[in-house]
């Protein structure tokens, strides 16, 4: 059931995006939605367009009601960017092999 109420959101963000693309009231939801969704698939992909949803709000409005919230949101992934690329490091090192 979750999952279709998030299809459902990220479909009507993006057609509020057609129609207003250049505010960060349009873009911030985008942006919280596709976090969710990351935190239902575990999708790179997703993560990425909530990231680039989120600063593409800021960037537009640095200042809007709900900055603080975008901020805090982009830290988040980007933490979880940076536990990804260590994970990759890891699985990477030769058998046997430790840090």
């Amino acid at each position: 059931m979750r999952r279709l109420r998030l299809c459902a959101a990220i479909s009507a963000c993006e057609r509020a995006l057609t129609l207003e693309s250049k505010d960060a009231g349009t873009n911030f939801p985008l942006g919280k939605v596709y976090t969710e969704w990351f935190d239902q698939r575990n999708s790179r992909d997703t993560l990425r367009k909530a990231e680039e949803k989120l600063g593409a709000a800021l960037r537009l409005n640095p200042d809007f009601a709900y900055a603080p919230e975008a901020k805090r949101q982009l830290l988040m992934i980007r933490e979880i960017k940076s536990a990804l690329r260590l994970a990759r490091s890891i699985r990477s090192l030769p058998h046997g092999r430790s840090l």
